[in-house]
């Protein structure tokens, strides 16, 4: 009781923590939800486990009632990092995404969006795509 806004990072994708999370915040009469999603929900091909877990969370989000906001990142540009020991062993990058364009994004930028939308008013009911300046291939 007493909380107005609660921003939900899910912890595991297997876990139905964001179905919980937003029955007990419609039950403690929390006035806004806002969810870290992630882009790729929006995309028809996108049929991965996560991102199919990642609609199934927004969804039930929706359903609880709650006055809702959606932040949908595109890929972390921290995760590039992932990268440092193939370059160091092999001078190889992995990428998940192959030569495709992805405009990554700094995640203090998603936390500039967050905390604009949890202290500012009229985000409710809106899904904010977050995403870097350039799409740009993991050979760039």
């Amino acid at each position: 009781r007493g909380v107005s806004s609660v921003f939900l990072v899910t912890n595991s994708p297997t876990e139905p923590d964001d179905e919980r999370v937003a029955g007990a915040a419609a039950a403690a009469g929390v006035r806004h939800l806002v969810k870290l999603s992630m882009m790729a929900v929006e995309e028809p091909g996108a049929d991965d486990f996560i991102t199919r877990r990642q609609r199934q969370n927004e969804e039930a989000i929706r359903e609880s009632g709650v006055p809702w906001t959606f932040v949908r990142p595109r890929t972390f540009m921290s995760n590039t990092l992932s990268w440092a020991p193939g370059i160091r062993s092999a001078g190889v990058v992995r990428a998940l995404y192959g030569d495709a364009p992805v405009a990554c994004v700094d995640p203090r930028d998603v936390a500039a969006v967050a905390v604009a939308v949890l202290t500012g008013a009229g985000h409710e009911g809106r899904a904010y795509a977050v995403s870097g300046p350039e799409a740009i291939t993991a050979r760039e």
